[in-house]
């Protein structure tokens, strides 16, 4: 039994350690507690991003401008030129101080002498311009130049570009009563492409018709007309050719063009802007003298010097005497003379004023007639009231300080319209790359290359620079076309007359001297 007590005891107690209770009056044991897990240590908070103060680079522009360098070789002779575009503006400069700046946008050239800072702005010339009347009594037949392009199919990568190869001709033709019959052909073998459309600005309009005078005939004059046979086939600009030019019986005169660099860049707007500063002159002589004009320079060894006294005025009927002498005054310009304007109003000014200006002669010039001509005169001069008025001049070139002259004459206005008569007056010329050639290593070697091959027919070029050229040297040719009054007219016939016979003495006394 007492056993049996001791075994109920043990198993009452297993019991309860193994349900987790004391009996009652026992103390409990806890467990000793577990320390608190501390929850991880979190990242400090970044702080927000602040605005960048640095703006986004914008991106830069891309280069839409051309600029082109070329060479040009006629026999030993040797040019170099750069055609600079942007957008509907153009830029070409010879390789010398003349610049041509062509402004699509403005309908107009501007020409640059750089040295002397002076330059001549013309508006581009109307394609649809309608020919002037033929003065009466005048004679003269028909030229068409015929331009005709053959696109030979032949492809070829030039400068990044693919260059198409064209054949071109430009043949002449005259009707049997031309003044002008020589035969002319210009054949040019190349290679053209097709620039970015951001370059609008190929070259001045294209004239359809135009008139030419006959330089030893002022009252022979044709009608000229430009017809393009094959205007389907796309030109473009040249980057390579051989230009083949004849005239009549004249030895054929072989050009070539080689572009040397053709990259497309971004380029400064005010390099085809005109410059401040600059002077604005009316005529080529006065662009391309060595200075400005009115200035008066140091005289050059073996170059004679020729002062144009003020017109005198002895008729019974007014005109504009200033503008007639600084007509005749640039008219004389166009010879190899040194010709400077004098001022005063009696002969002993004259010469103390020609004397300060180192000059060789004085020429003085009065209009001692100025009427209606009788039966025998020929034709109206042009005039605005329809009345025919006939002029005498009276003209001495005199040594300052000799009482004698070196010549002395007199000339009447014959039946040339005052638009042939004068050949620079104020405001009058047009627009026209450089005349004096030999001044400008540029235009000496362009003047081998025609081969007796007329400004016009070498104008129809699609090259730039050559039709600058050329087609500048064309207008230079012409002769002057304001309508002057019924007496300038007169007196600007007579002139004519007289420069030449000026002309021809001086050319004398520079050979004897």
């Amino acid at each position: 039994m007492r056993l049996r007590s001791h075994t109920t005891i043990l198993i009452l107690a297993a019991a309860c350690l193994a349900a987790g209770s004391l009996p009652a009056g026992a103390q409990a044991q806890k467990p000793p507690a577990k320390a608190p897990q501390k929850p991880p240590a979190k990242a400090p908070a970044k702080p927000a991003a602040k605005p960048s103060t640095t703006p986004t680079p914008t991106p830069a522009p891309k280069p839409t401008d051309i600029e082109i360098a070329s060479k040009y070789t006629t026999g030993d002779k040797v040019a170099t030129s750069t055609v600079q575009m942007k957008g509907a503006r153009q830029r070409i400069d010879y390789g010398n101080d003349l610049v041509t700046l062509l402004h699509c946008d403005a309908n107009q050239t501007i020409q640059l002498n750089a040295k002397t800072k002076t330059y001549i702005a013309t508006p581009f010339e109307s394609a649809s311009q309608a020919l002037p009347p033929a003065p009466p009594n005048s004679k003269g037949g028909k030229i068409t130049y015929t331009t005709t392009v053959t696109d030979t199919g032949e492809k070829k990568d030039m400068f990044g570009y693919t260059a198409r190869h064209l054949v071109t001709a430009v043949t002449k033709e005259a009707t049997a009563t031309a003044c002008d019959k020589k035969t002319e052909r210009i054949d040019t073998d190349g290679w053209y492409i097709d620039l970015p459309p951001t370059t609008t600005c190929m070259s001045a309009p294209a004239v359809a018709a135009r008139v030419q005078v006959d330089p030893k005939n002022q009252n022979c004059r044709d009608e000229v007309s430009f017809v393009h046979a094959s205007t389907a086939v796309a030109v473009g600009y040249p980057v390579g050719y051989t230009m083949t030019a004849t005239a009549g019986g004249d030895k054929p005169a072989v050009t070539t063009l080689e572009v040397t660099s053709l990259k497309t860049s971004i380029l400064q707007a005010s390099s085809f802007e005109l410059p401040d500063g600059f002077l604005e002159v009316y005529t080529a002589t006065q662009l391309m003298a060595d200075h400005r004009p009115g200035e008066i320079v140091a005289k050059k060894h073996g170059v004679l010097r020729v002062g144009v006294a003020p017109i005198v005025n002895k008729s019974d009927r007014p005109f504009a005497s200033a503008r007639m002498h600084e007509a005749l005054a640039e008219s004389l310009s166009d010879s190899d003379l040194d010709i400077v304007a004098l001022n005063g109003d009696s002969p002993a000014a004259l010469e103390a004023d020609a004397r300060a200006k180192d000059c060789d002669y004085i020429l003085g010039n009065t209009v001692s007639e100025l009427k209606k001509p009788g039966g025998g005169m020929l034709g109206k001069l042009s005039n605005t009231s329809g009345e025919e008025i006939s002029a005498k001049i009276d003209f001495t070139l005199t040594a300052p300080g000799l009482a004698k002259p070196a010549l002395a004459g007199s000339e009447r206005s014959g039946t040339t319209t005052l638009q042939t008569a004068v050949g620079a007056a104020k405001r009058v010329a047009q627009f026209v790359a450089p005349l004096i050639m030999v001044q400008y290593q540029f235009m000496n070697a362009f003047s081998a290359m025609n081969g007796g091959a007329s400004p016009m027919a070498l104008g129809q070029t699609s090259d730039p620079v050559l039709g600058s050229v050329f087609k500048l040297l064309d207008k230079a040719s012409g002769k002057s076309h304001e309508i002057y009054s019924t007496e300038e007219s007169a007196i600007a016939s007579a002139l004519q007359k007289e420069t030449q016979a000026v002309f021809a003495e001086m050319q004398k006394r520079k050979k004897a001297s």
